[in-house]
């Protein structure tokens, strides 16, 4: 498994702040991108990302985008005008209604929707990577719910060989629920255990140890 920072902010400098912070461990982020409509929470907006010229600086890092946007169409195509400044890999769609196969779009699994639904909804084969969610997004600190943990193993016995990200309520009391179940996920996105952490060298040299 492999660890990825997971940024959820409201303002340019607070993203700024978090990413000098982190990238001396870290090369790869994800960033929140949340208009409060499609959840209550409302962070920095894609427009604002496009404005922020410390980006310029940033070339050895890259960057997928979570999207939890109603509006998906337009939040792509400002991802792909990111694309053009910086090295944005996986974007993620919540709305599944609005999701269409791209080489970059993957699907987030929020807990209520089931891997039998995306099956029936999708050609697993084309979708390059896919995110479960084990949290109501929305904000960080929400509860973990382990069950969301077994959408792993039913992904895999479907035939899914992509990528598998798992997002929320990552930290030192669910680390190892998810460390003793056979299928595990490719990338945990962790957010407030790393970016609140008091001590951080000593939590990623914790975070370290389970990477492979």
């Amino acid at each position: 498994m492999k660890i990825s920072p997971a940024l959820l902010v409201k303002t340019p400098k607070e993203l700024a702040t978090q990413i000098d912070k982190l990238s001396p461990y870290f090369k790869h982020f994800q960033i929140d991108i949340a208009d409060g409509k499609f959840v209550p929470e409302k962070t920095i907006t894609l427009e604002q990302i496009l404005n922020i010229s410390f980006f310029s600086f940033i070339s050895s890092l890259s960057f997928d985008f979570d999207l939890l946007v109603y509006d998906v169409t337009a939040a792509l195509n400002e991802c792909d005008k990111l694309a053009q400044q910086i090295k944005v890999d996986k974007i993620f769609i919540h709305k599944l209604d609005s999701f269409n196969p791209r080489p970059n779009a993957g699907v987030a699994i929020d807990p209520q929707i089931s891997v039998e639904t995306i099956k029936q909804k999708f050609d697993l084969s084309s979708i390059p990577a896919i995110q479960i969610m084990s949290v109501i997004p929305g904000a960080q600190g929400r509860a973990f719910i382990p069950e969301t943990l077994n959408k792993i193993e039913q992904l895999k016995n479907a035939g899914y060989r992509s990528q598998i990200y798992l997002d929320g309520a990552i930290n030192n009391r669910t680390i190892p629920l998810i460390l003793e179940k056979e299928y595990r996920p490719d990338i945990l996105c962790v957010g407030s255990y790393l970016t609140k952490a008091a001590n951080l060298e000593e939590r990623v040299r914790e975070l370290k140890l389970i990477q492979s």
